[in-house]
């Protein structure tokens, strides 16, 4: 997560959407000073710029857009500029299983992670890691409360959107916690393509990912 007050300006970290690497990139300490000095790494600074009393207070950093709103003020929150980045489904599932294995100790989800089909077929749909991304950019009667969602497919591009946006000159994206692999699509079975469907519908309708196998060669 983001804030600065300075540039009224909200990033909220999807798990595993280049967000280490977004967040890495305005840590920059050059970018840091332009940003201000309300660019809080930790809820508590976060709360405490917002003018809200952390005290008793404890969220994680991949904190979701409605939770945030109800913590702050009405006026502070609307005056943010909001942006979160959402990620192919399919995609996302690879990067969280390659993630695991490369990080074992962080594993806690209840999947099998002998291979990545088992990985996908041994969960159940409520139980996918990490859950849904709309849930983070969403509140629960379906209002998206971020003002722009920008794509991993495009990042750079969207990056450079975000940037500009709240008056920055494009600043130089690194790759945090990246995990190699080929293409999503060639792990994928016709069978382990329909569970993640099942799972990613609400991500699916509300980004427009194309939920047809045939649109990735998925036989």
């Amino acid at each position: 997560m983001i804030l600065s007050l300075t540039h009224k300006f909200l990033f909220i970290h999807v798990y595993k959407v280049a967000g280490t690497s977004i967040v890495q990139a305005f840590g920059n300490k050059d970018i840091r000073k332009i940003l201000g000095k309300e660019h809080p790494r930790t809820m508590d600074l976060f709360l405490r710029c917002s003018g809200v009393n952390p005290r008793f207070v404890w969220m994680h950093d991949h904190a979701l857009a409605k939770d945030l709103r109800s913590m702050m003020r009405a006026q502070t929150f609307n005056s943010l500029y909001k942006v979160g980045f959402v990620r192919n489904p399919w995609d996302l599932q690879l990067s969280l299983y390659k993630y695991n294995i490369k990080y074992p100790k962080l594993q806690v989800a209840k999947q099998d992670f002998s291979s990545f089909e088992r990985f996908i077929m041994s969960a159940a749909d409520d139980e996918f890691p990490m859950g849904q991304q709309k849930r983070f950019l969403f509140d629960d009667e379906g209002t998206q409360l971020v003002d722009f969602v920008g794509r991993y497919e495009n990042l750079e591009n969207d990056v450079r959107t975000m940037c500009r946006r709240i008056g920055l000159e494009d600043t130089e994206l690194g790759h945090h916690n990246a995990t190699e692999h080929a293409h999503w699509s060639t792990y994928y079975t016709r069978e382990m393509f329909d569970k993640v469907r099942r799972h990613a519908k609400a991500d699916i309708a509300a980004f427009g990912y194309a939920d047809d196998p045939a649109a990735y060669a998925i036989h």
